[in-house]
């Protein structure tokens, strides 16, 4: 090599070219541990699905459309509740009868008497809360016969009006608060005791030894 040469390739110039090639490798190293990281969690991820792993699911509710007839009415557990003097009825619920299922809906035995002393019992459901709010007709009781299962089981809008207002005090009042579903038999039972008020006399008949 000439002395022009190997002056050209050690001048200042030649070694400010050269110095970006020497900065690459630590960029380099530095990417890679970078990408490493990142690849840690996917491959841990991978990982759990692989050794049998399986993610939660959200349980499924199934409504059980033919729940069990409770037991007929006893005058020891009616608690008469309001429902304005429009419907031209008092009614009753059964407090015994109250249930809560695994599918939400609550479950009662209901007496309506009129001004007549006309009876009559059901076995109802209603499904309250998150905007929800109808009701469902399962059975028909009579005194002396027991219960009949209804021909047209559907859920039915609860509108409130003077047709079903005792069904939107049930549920505004003592089973959804509110809106919200009360979690618990308990607390439904006692918020029918606490408002409701007992009978002075007899709703239903009584019975004949």
């Amino acid at each position: 090599m000439s002395v022009l040469a190997r002056l050209a390739d050690s001048g200042p110039w030649m070694q400010q070219a050269r110095r970006p090639q020497g900065l690459l490798q630590p960029l380099a190293l530095l990417l890679l541990a970078a990408s490493g990281a990142l690849c840690q969690p996917v491959l841990a991820q991978s990982s759990r699905f692989d050794n049998g792993y399986t993610p939660p699911t959200e349980e499924v509710i199934v409504e059980d459309l033919e729940p069990a007839l409770p037991a007929f009415p006893d005058n020891a557990n009616l608690v008469r509740f309001d429902a304005g003097a429009a419907t031209g009825f008092s009614f009753y619920i059964d407090v015994s009868s109250v249930s809560l299922g695994k599918d939400n809906i609550v479950r009662y035995v209901l007496v309506a008497r009129s001004g007549a002393g006309a009876l009559n019992i059901s076995f109802e459901g209603i499904r309250c809360g998150a905007g929800q709010r109808e009701r469902k007709l399962y059975a028909f009781g009579r005194v002396g016969a027991g219960w009949s299962r209804a021909r047209r089981i559907e859920w039915q809008t609860i509108l409130g009006n003077a047709a079903n207002r005792q069904h939107a005090e049930l549920a505004d009042e003592y089973f959804c608060p509110g809106g919200i579903l009360r979690r618990g038999v308990g607390l439904m039972q006692e918020a029918i005791r606490r408002q409701g008020r007992l009978p002075e006399a007899p709703v239903l008949p009584q019975k004949t030894q």
